[in-house]
């Protein structure tokens, strides 16, 4: 009987990988990250004092997905990261390489995709709209690293991994080429672009934005290429209203009242010191002025359910006074220095 072929590889996690018949008890994230870290991304050919690896490919292909499927779950977008985790053991090759090898390789990448999938409890079989967008997110991540770090002209990129028109295709956006869309300002160059609404009318558009690679270097930078957008609240605002949905209003945990100018210039010291003490905590500060008995219905309106109060008397003496809004509970002076002791009491 003839013995089957084996072909160890020793991983520093002390597992042994069959690279031909892979185990997933045998495969760690570990080595994993430590392989692709070292595997270098077209052929190491890159800008840089050091190669580009095939684990920041893997990052930025997640980070692309995530942008394009935010409601994507998260086992889809581990799957985009380990995307091409089965070169952490067989390498990185261009696809001509690939194609001239032949089958081999893919079943071979195949098998050892198989086995990581099974590993971390990822579906073997992955959705066709998954692998689509993920294979997008892989040619927009290529084409920016071809233009950026590998020495590729734009027309050469976009002939190989797709320009702007055929990623959003893939992508399943629906565009339309409008030749005789301009912006209205002088500094943008190549691709401008509009998303527009068929509700407001004449105020249809509601993002818009495009490139301006030369604006940097004229303002004495580098050249950089560049791209950016605006989107315009009150559209934004017309959009929700003209949806009939509703959303959920998020009340404040606490509602600064304050007498004065220095009053204010505490709330602000405040505010930012407890939030540096809990970054979940949220605080909304009067800023429309009146008395306090004005501010405190404010407050109560608010839906908050604390009222810090900074008056003359409290910055006099170093002190805020604290009025719980929704429990029968006795006002409190909390001394500046103590201010800590705020975030046990809102949190209780």
């Amino acid at each position: 009987m003839q013995k089957k072929a084996r072909a160890w590889q020793r991983m520093l996690s002390g597992r042994r990988l069959d690279l031909l018949d892979p185990s997933p008890v045998d495969i760690e994230i570990e080595d994993i990250a430590h392989g692709l870290s070292f595997v270098a991304r077209w052929n190491g050919q890159t800008v840089g004092e050091y190669p580009y690896s095939v684990a920041e490919h893997s990052l930025l292909v997640e980070k692309i997905f995530s942008k394009l499927s935010p409601k994507a779950e998260v086992k889809w977008k581990l799957v985009a990261l380990l995307h091409d985790a089965p070169e952490y053991v067989i390498g990185d090759m261009i696809s001509p390489v690939k194609a001239k090898v032949g089958p081999g390789y893919d079943e071979l990448d195949n098998r050892l995709m198989a086995a990581i999938l099974l590993r971390f409890g990822l579906p073997s079989e992955i959705p066709v709209k998954i692998k689509r967008s993920i294979k997008v997110a892989d040619n927009m991540s290529a084409w920016l690293e071809s233009t950026q770090i590998a020495g590729f002209d734009k027309f050469e990129a976009g002939q190989i991994f797709g320009t702007p028109k055929s990623i959003l295709s893939d992508a399943g956006i629906d565009f339309e080429v409008n030749p005789k869309l301009v912006r209205g300002l002088d500094y943008y160059n190549r691709t401008v672009f509009e998303w527009e609404t068929d509700v407001l009318g004449s105020q249809g558009a509601v993002c818009s934005g495009g490139r301006y690679d030369d604006l940097v270097e004229k303002i004495g930078g580098k050249s950089t290429p560049a791209i950016g957008w605006a989107m315009g609240m009150e559209r934004l605002v017309s959009l929700y209203e003209y949806s009939n949905e509703k959303i959920n209003k998020i009340s404040p945990h606490i509602y600064i009242a304050i007498d004065g100018d220095e009053a204010q210039k505490k709330a602000f010291q405040i505010s930012e010191e407890l939030r540096e003490l809990n970054p979940k905590i949220r605080i909304q500060l009067n800023m429309g002025g009146g008395s306090f008995k004005s501010q405190l219905k404010r407050a109560d309106k608010s839906n908050s359910n604390y009222a810090i109060i900074i008056g003359l008397d409290e910055l006099k003496n170093d002190y805020l006074s604290l009025k719980s809004l929704r429990r029968n509970q006795e006002q409190v002076k909390i001394p500046f220095s103590k201010i800590n002791e705020l975030t046990n009491i809102i949190f209780d």
